[in-house]
């Protein structure tokens, strides 16, 4: 199962991807991380993490990553965060009718690589 959180960095609107399963654990079926060491989940901690980064966001935080790409700093700041995503959505919405102009999507495999390629330092 696939669990999608919205979180807004300054004026753009992202989505965090998270894999989760269902897991039997001292007689009891708990949702839980998939393919992440620690399987523990919690939907409303997630959500605190989220609002944290939220509030610490700022482009100083994204010098770290420095890669001249507006879209690709904030998903190594979310990814440097939050180990267990999956992948990373943005979303522009059209002012006018409210409704979506555009998605991206970029994998936790395609940051993987980038930052393997590009000896980008991460936590």
């Amino acid at each position: 199962m696939t669990i999608k959180k919205r979180i807004d960095l300054g004026n753009t609107t992202y989505f965090v991807e998270v894999e989760v399963e269902y897991k039997k654990k001292d007689n009891l079926l708990m949702l839980c991380l998939k393919n992440y060491k620690d399987d523990y989940y919690d939907g409303g901690d997630l959500s605190v993490l989220l609002e944290k980064l939220a509030s610490k966001y700022s482009p100083e935080v994204l010098k770290k990553y420095n890669t001249g790409i507006f879209f690709l700093d904030d998903a190594l700041y979310l990814y440097d965060n939050i180990p267990f995503l999956s992948g990373i959505y943005d979303f522009y919405q059209n002012e006018k009718d409210n409704i979506p102009h555009s998605t991206g999507y970029i994998s936790v495999s395609e940051l993987d690589e980038i930052i393997s390629r590009n000896n980008i330092k991460m936590m």
